[in-house]
């Protein structure tokens, strides 16, 4: 949280400098001798976009200390064994840190390797570290990333100072983030593709040209090579078309963003592992897919907990290899648990009702579109370790929760919910340190 009191003195000077109404950059046009348009533009720019830039910067460094100190706790045995913390890869993962290599299960992911081994190669001599301290480095700045791109998506948003500023502070302390951002992992990335994404669907979602959807089909398709769901990003597009364009148009849309998204994950499969491609994917359907989940209904119930409720609030005292709906008695174990999960549940039931009341807007039926093929394409595939996948979701369900917060007219609302941030990063602290 110390980061959150920073960037609120950040905002109070922001805010003094703002009543000042100095005008730098029109003195700069109004004096210059050898006026560059260009150069103006740049400083405008900077000028009035310092603030997001700067708060960017602070969330990117505070959150990769975090990170970096975290993987304390994580690293003594995630280096040698997989499925040590809820059946993460992380030892495979590390593995491909070190060098490109699609062997394993990195087949699936094959833009992770491509990216994660030159960053810690670049470390390993820019720096001097060794392996495990340069892949310590990567994950810490991916966690980092993460933490900024959902400030400056919220901000984009919302345009509320403080909110953005605790509710992006909060977002880093979510359970699933806190644990699959302090390891070796493929959702660290991950998240940065769907954060990415949405950046770009919601500055695009006034005018849906041909053009855009082509570079939402890119996006899309880039993400699915980092994790194979992220394709699905697609139906925030489609929904988004639904709702703004004629029948025709948003078809045209819809069909061009899809063949964008599939020439570009098939493609790159195809030229990577050739035919194998499609065997090595009908087994992996087979080991963890059948539509027999579908009528289980713990495992509805598994997914529902382990994406929105044990995703945000941790139930356990410290981390083991699974986590299942019998561990929901785990929040009453301590009154800090109960308090915080309590109070959670009845903002959830709150968010709820106000949707329900008064409807949604195109960012809220855009998250929840993901969620809810998220869900279901993971009630399909391997639904009992849900909590696996769960971060995936955490952004978007942030917006959503902001969406409805941003409308409250309570003044003492961005207290309430600082002081809710600190118990909740107490209750998942306490967790992974255990």
């Amino acid at each position: 949280m110390v980061a959150t009191v920073i960037l609120y003195i950040m905002h109070a000077k922001h805010l003094q400098d703002n009543s000042k109404k100095t005008h730098f950059g029109d003195h700069i046009l109004q004096f210059s001798d050898h006026f560059n348009p260009m150069a103006a533009k740049g400083i405008g720019f900077l000028h009035r976009h310092w603030y997001p830039l700067t708060i960017f910067v602070v969330f990117f460094f505070c959150f990769f200390v975090l990170y970096f100190y975290s993987q304390r706790q994580t690293s003594w045995l995630i280096y040698w064994f997989d499925d040590w913390i809820f059946y993460a890869d992380s030892s495979g993962s590390y593995d491909h840190m070190k060098e490109i290599s699609f062997e394993g299960n990195m087949w699936r992911h094959p833009l992770y390797p491509l990216i994660v081994s030159p960053l810690v190669s670049g470390s390993k001599a820019v720096f001097g570290f060794g392996n495990r301290q340069a892949a310590k480095v990567v994950v810490a700045l991916l966690a980092a990333l993460n933490v900024a791109l959902f400030f400056t998506l919220f901000h984009y948003c919302f345009k509320e100072k403080i909110s953005a500023l605790v509710f992006t502070s909060l977002y880093g302390v979510l359970f699933s983030n806190l644990v699959f951002f302090s390891i070796p992992e493929t959702y660290s990335l991950a998240n940065v593709g769907i954060l990415v994404f949405f950046l770009l669907v919601i500055r695009f979602r006034a005018d849906i040209t041909k053009k855009r959807a082509i570079i939402l089909g890119l996006a899309a398709g880039v993400g699915a090579l980092v994790n194979p769901p992220l394709g699905l990003l697609l139906f925030s597009l489609y929904v988004l078309c639904l709702r703004r364009l004629a029948w025709h148009q948003s078809l045209q849309r819809c069909l061009w963003a899809t063949l964008m998204a599939l020439l570009v994950y098939l493609g790159a499969n195809f030229f990577l592992f050739g035919l194998d491609f499609i065997e090595k994917s009908q087994k992996l359907a087979n080991k963890w897919a059948t539509i027999a989940n579908f009528f289980e209904p713990t495992n509805w119930l598994n997914v529902g907990v382990s994406f929105f409720v044990y995703a945000v609030i941790s139930p356990l005292d410290e981390l083991e290899r699974s986590i299942g709906i019998k561990d929901f008695s785990g929040y009453f174990q301590s009154p800090a648990s109960t308090l915080v999960i309590a109070t959670f549940i009845l903002y959830l039931v709150f968010t709820i009702i106000r949707l329900a009341r008064r409807g949604v807007d195109d960012l809220v039926l855009m998250a929840a579109a993901w969620l809810g093929v998220l869900s279901i394409f993971h009630l399909y595939f391997n639904p009992q370790e849900a909590l696996l996948y769960s971060c995936q979701a955490l952004g978007p369900f942030m917006l959503i929760l902001g969406r409805v917060f941003a409308d409250i007219s309570w003044k003492w609302k961005s207290l309430v919910l600082g002081i809710f941030s600190i118990g909740l990063g107490y209750v998942n602290f306490k967790c992974l340190m255990g």
